[in-house]
């Protein structure tokens, strides 16, 4: 796991993820690297204009559907939370969540946290593991996809305020 102190944040991931860095996905800038070379030809070529029928249909109009197909499944599916980014200046946690096409971030005050646990979870083998999870005020749980030991939970709920 990978902890920085950066003034007031605390940030928690795995090590395979920093969710204080950009994530750049690849679909969103090919499909527009596409787009544009289709619109630049058109630009140096005159002559790719008399095709607009076949290029509109064959190429922008597939990829409009590509691209709002990966836009609807990043909003319906935001993928697991892959990072924590604690500001105790503000008393806000930071969820990080990431899929394949996009990462998403959505912040919280720390009194919407109800609690911080470690829970037993089972794999598809049936090897049991503890997953920590958060609960929040309105009873939603976030389990989160880096592993967290009872040290680290413990130290999550006093930078929450939790701890007694």
């Amino acid at each position: 796991m990978s902890e920085a102190m950066i003034a007031s944040r605390v940030v928690l991931s795995d090590g395979s993820s920093n969710p204080e860095a950009s994530a750049l996905h690849a679909s969103s800038p090919i499909i527009i690297g596409f787009i544009a070379a289709v619109f630049g030809m058109a630009l140096v070529v005159p002559g790719v204009a008399r095709n607009w029928p076949i290029i509109v249909a064959g190429i922008l109009i597939p990829a409009f559907f590509i691209s709002t197909a990966i836009y609807a499944w990043s909003v319906i599916n935001p993928g697991d939370i892959t990072g924590l980014v604690v500001d105790r200046a503000n008393r806000t946690i930071e969820f990080v969540q990431s899929n394949a096409f996009a990462t998403r971030r959505t912040s919280l005050a720390f009194a919407d946290v109800q609690r911080i646990t470690l829970e037993q979870s089972y794999d598809h083998d049936g090897y049991g593991t503890h997953a920590p999870v958060l609960t929040l005020t309105d009873g939603q749980r976030l389990p989160l996809a880096f592993a967290l030991d009872q040290h680290r939970v413990d130290e999550l709920r006093r930078l929450l305020g939790h701890a007694a």
